[in-house]
């Protein structure tokens, strides 16, 4: 943390998990992307019950096979190092215990963002709060290519300063394309909600992605207690890996919290689901009844 000029300080920490692609799946959590994924996912669950309708039994040991492959590749992709092995113990092992801390900013820290370039391991680093000249003069003095390859600050008044890891001013072209590119005009002008945004869209997302896990448990179960278990589980047994690896992930309860409530809305889509086809078959053999 480096102190700039009175009370302000910038956060300067080394770039965690916002990937390039990772932050624009961030940014288009939405409610119109939140409400077509949950209406896909419930029109994944109506064809599941249809298809265990006769055999469920049967059907319930195929389905604990896809859970077993299903948690395998959650564990795969969300608890080694986004950037290699080489980030394995880079960092303090962290654990967040109260869940609202994930929610919002510790005293007078004004959070940036670390963005990752697509196809390139170098990232671009956006602050989220308006500088003096003075100030940014003084980031412009610490910038460095083990940071960053280029940095954006907005200027008090109006108007944003873009230099090089060497401090040095970027040429037009490059300032035009990196604008154009990085990120899109509603964050730049989202100022003091621009981080608390990403963090609510990281836990929607979070609940999302355990929702199919939800719905294969309630077909691969008949005990309601092993259909409810599975998602919390597996999120406790992530969050578990992202702590020993220490490689800049930190372990929140917060995050077994929201991908809880995501399973357990999986569970109750594929319970409602299952319900729905049930009665419809019903009424369709006491149609064919002579």
């Amino acid at each position: 943390m480096t102190p700039i000029g009175g009370d302000l300080a910038i956060s300067r920490s080394p770039p965690k998990e916002m990937s390039f692609a990772m932050w624009q799946v961030l940014f288009y959590t939405n409610p119109t992307t939140i409400g077509v994924s949950v209406a896909v996912l419930s029109g994944a669950a109506l064809v599941i019950s249809f298809l265990r309708r006769d055999s469920p039994e049967t059907f319930a040991r195929r389905s604990q096979v896809l859970l077993g492959v299903a948690c395998v590749g959650y564990l795969i992709i969300l608890v080694p190092p986004i950037f290699g092995a080489t980030g394995i113990g880079a960092t303090e092992r962290e654990v967040i215990w109260n869940p609202l801390n994930s929610f919002k900013e510790e005293d007078n820290t004004l959070e940036g963002s670390y963005i990752g370039q697509p196809g390139d391991e170098s990232y671009i680093y956006y602050e989220a709060q308006e500088l003096s000249e003075e100030e940014v003069e003084h980031a412009r003095e610490e910038a460095s290519p083990d940071d960053a390859a280029y940095y954006r600050y907005p200027v008090i008044g109006g108007g944003a300063v873009w230099f090089d890891s060497e401090g040095h001013d970027l040429d037009a072209e490059m300032r035009a394309n990196l604008e154009t590119s990085y990120p899109p005009e509603e964050y730049l002008m989202a100022g003091d909600d621009a981080t608390e945004g990403l963090v609510a869209a990281e836990k929607i997302l979070n609940a999302l992605i355990f929702i199919p896990v939800g719905i294969v448990a309630f077909a691969s179960f008949f005990s309601w207690w092993a259909r409810l278990c599975i998602g919390p589980a597996l999120s406790v047994l992530i969050e578990f890996g992202q702590w020993c690896m220490g490689a800049g992930r930190v372990s929140e309860t917060a995050d077994v919290i929201v991908n809880t409530a995501g399973h357990v809305l999986g569970v109750g889509i594929a319970a409602a689901a299952t319900l729905l086809v049930g009665r419809r078959t019903a009424q369709a053999r006491h149609r064919i009844r002579p």
